[in-house]
């Protein structure tokens, strides 16, 4: 029951941080790009950080990664290609097969438990009804 309640409060988070990265986003939008037309004489012309950006140093992934395939001297043949697919979709099949077995071994552990929870109430409510009615009879 706890895991359940903590991922409901991650998800809530993570839904908040969307809704405010959304907020964030349309705010942007309504900012103008250039910067006020009226200015104070004698004062400088304020530039705007975000008008020239600059190359960044860091590479991305995506030129990593084209990097390292152009490194390699041959292409990938058909057959390679046909077997890496086949075995993520085997891997994909294993994944899914997993989460279906733990949600099935979840669903029966969470009935056994409400069934033991019922046939305690079940005992606890037994001997009071008996009781009641006894003292109804007289």
């Amino acid at each position: 029951m706890r895991a359940s309640s903590t991922v409901s409060h991650q998800e809530l988070d993570l839904l908040r941080q969307f809704k405010f990265l959304l907020l964030l986003l349309n705010v942007l939008r309504l900012v103008p790009d250039s910067p006020p037309t009226a200015t104070v004489p004698g004062t400088p012309k304020p530039s705007s950080p975000l008008s020239t950006p600059e190359a960044s140093p860091v590479v991305s992934k995506r030129a990593t990664r084209s990097s390292k395939q152009a490194i390699k001297s041959g292409q990938m043949s058909d057959a390679e290609s046909a077997a890496r697919m086949a075995n993520a979709l085997e891997r994909r099949k294993a994944i899914g097969e997993a989460k279906q077995a733990q949600a099935a071994a979840k669903k029966k552990n969470e009935q056994e438990t409400t069934a033991r929870e019922d046939e305690l109430e079940r005992e606890i409510k037994g001997p009071a009804e008996k009781q009641s009615k006894k003292s109804c009879k007289k």
